[in-house]
């Protein structure tokens, strides 16, 4: 059944599921402190068709202590000044927490506001240390956001589903995800928002609305981890856990402009979460990975996660140890990917590219740009994942099924044609792990000559809402389990008119394919996508530093 079929067989007419999603969001409003909360006046000037921003907003109310805290990066240094005593564990969940509230009012960016859950975790680690005189962990006193589909005792995870509000009577265990943060010393506080089916780029379900983008309202947050990416950017925690099989990490980072990594499956614990629908992957897996304002950060996360014993937190965990001693060439060999096969680039995306290569030649780097007839399996790719994606027994129940169930309607980012048409028997499933081989192969044989890629994660800079469409230049990535990360780089600062006619017509239908006919994202952050092969996320990390150093000093 399409997409399209599915929408006609859930009315929208039938709101009964309504009270039960209000009900919900005023349960889970309920932990934000009545001072807490924005005056009407100033909340009645944001919404979805307002090209302001937000980011200055905690100014007005946050206290100079408060601001003083949340800015301090990178982590590290706001660890050490728990441990010395400069900060209380305690003081920094409170200032954090206030931000955080700040965000969710303008952005719908939180799901549940585990206020208190952190406070008691913060007061805890403020006695462990009077009384040991010792640090729990290196994340010791962080407060960190994770996506809504994390289990936390006490807590729902309903994905944006009405039919699952209540599930928290089911969680009786965090996440491997989660215990491993509280066993770092980190705070989880707050969990964030995302899209119904967790199968679209824009963050909007029927209980907690949509999620919008700080930069620009008009503008999408990206999803499906979007309430992190848009969070984040507004500082409202020290850094974010989300996951992706098609973008979900790297969609948000570069929607919102800030850094997003999406290791090699199975290096970092993904296991027991709440899912839409049977979390059994034929195709190929997901994986989870932080979100943060610096890189510095995305290290942080990820190497003393994998420092690790990842076996007793997540057995599907492959025990491949951190491996701390890359090391780079002076030169870097870099390739750069300016046009691909089938899916045309926005010309600011290839300004950003070039603009980028122009910095990194500068500073000492060989660069190579990249063009079609070289990469040329992004359409045999992007077809192959999404024939993936639709693998799944006829009997089980799936993501659109969970919606007749209280009869919701579809979000109309969901209302899209990809164009792919499900495997129908076992010869097509053998074609799409051919295929996947195949396009493995050949992406594969571009480090024959270079130390890492550079590339586009979309065809251009966040769109606006609904509008984001297919993820080719993201999901590719995960077919072949390739680690690959966002950097920000420069802002959109000049506008084209797109020339559509050489378009393919199917990327024309509504919501297909993103070709930004209005000027709506002037002042849009804009982005590169770096990736290495299968395994050498420590490579990417380590390349990912240089460059980021290069085109952010």
């Amino acid at each position: 059944m399409t997409i399209s079929e599915i929408a006609q067989t859930i009315s929208d007419e039938d709101s009964s599921w309504k009270p039960k999603a209000s009900t919900k969001l005023q349960e889970a409003r309920s932990e934000l402190p009545g001072h807490w909360e924005l005056p009407v006046d100033v909340l009645e000037k944001f919404s979805m068709t307002s090209k302001d921003h937000v980011l200055d907003l905690p100014q007005m109310f946050l206290s100079p202590e408060e601001i003083e805290i949340t800015k301090l990066q990178p982590a590290n240094s706001l660890v050490e000044k728990i441990v010395s005593g400069e900060y209380s564990a305690l003081q920094v969940l409170e200032a954090f927490s206030h931000r955080a509230a700040i965000a969710t009012q303008v952005t719908n960016c939180c799901t549940e506001l585990m206020f208190s859950y952190g406070r008691k975790r913060a007061l805890y680690l403020d006695e462990y240390l009077k009384e040991h005189g010792k640090p729990i962990g290196p994340l010791h006193g962080l407060p960190i956001s994770v996506k809504d589909s994390f289990k936390i005792p006490g807590y729902d995870s309903t994905l944006g589903y009405v039919s699952f509000i209540g599930n928290k009577k089911d969680i009786t265990e965090p996440s491997p995800m989660i215990k491993l943060m509280i066993d770092l010393g980190a705070v989880p506080f707050v969990k964030t928002n995302l899209p119904q089916t967790l199968m679209t780029a824009d963050s909007e379900n029927n209980i907690f609305g949509r999620t919008l983008n700080p930069i620009n309202l008009t503008l999408t947050a990206g999803g499906s981890s979007g309430g992190e990416g848009s969070l984040v950017k507004q500082r409202g925690s020290v850094f974010g856990i989300g996951t992706d099989i098609a973008g979900s990490i790297r969609i948000p980072a570069l929607c919102n402009g800030v850094y997003g990594f999406k290791p090699t499956t199975n290096r970092i614990p993904f296991a027991d979460q709440v899912a839409p629908a049977d979390p059994t992957y034929l195709g190929f897996e997901p994986s989870a990975g932080p979100l943060a304002t610096n890189w510095d950060d995305i290290e942080l996360f990820m190497r003393h996660v994998l420092n690790s014993d990842l076996i007793k937190y997540d057995k599907t965990c492959i025990p491949y140890p951190y491996n701390g001693s890359i090391s780079l060439p002076s030169v870097l060999k870099i390739g750069l990917i300016t046009e691909v096969d089938y899916f045309p680039l926005h010309p600011t995306m290839v300004d950003t590219l070039e603009k980028a290569a122009g910095k990194l030649r500068k500073a000492g780097h060989e660069v190579q740009e990249l063009r079609s007839d070289i990469v040329d399996f992004y359409k045999e790719g992007f077809k192959t994942c999404f024939g993936m994606y639709m693998i799944g027994a006829s009997e089980l129940k799936n993501g659109f099924d969970i919606l007749k169930e209280e009869d919701e309607p579809l979000i109309d980012s969901l209302k899209m044609n990809p164009g792919v048409v499900p495997p129908q028997s076992i010869d097509d499933l053998y074609k799409l792990k051919a295929s996947q081989q195949k396009v493995k192969a050949k992406a594969t044989s571009l480090f024959d000559n270079f130390d890492i890629i550079i590339c586009p994660g979309n065809a251009g800079a966040a769109p606006p809402h609904d509008e984001y469409g297919i993820p080719p230049f993201t999901c590719i990535w995960n077919l072949i389990d390739f680690p690959a990360a966002i950097i920000p780089f420069s802002t959109i600062d000049k506008e084209y008119d797109v020339d559509t006619s050489q378009y393919p017509p199917e990327l024309l239908q509504p919501r297909t394919y993103p070709v930004y006919k209005e000027n709506t994202y002037l002042g849009a952050p804009g982005h590169i996508q770096i990736v290495t092969p299968t395994f050498q996320d420590e490579k990417l990390l380590e390349i990912g530093k240089v460059i980021d150093s290069v085109l952010n000093a």
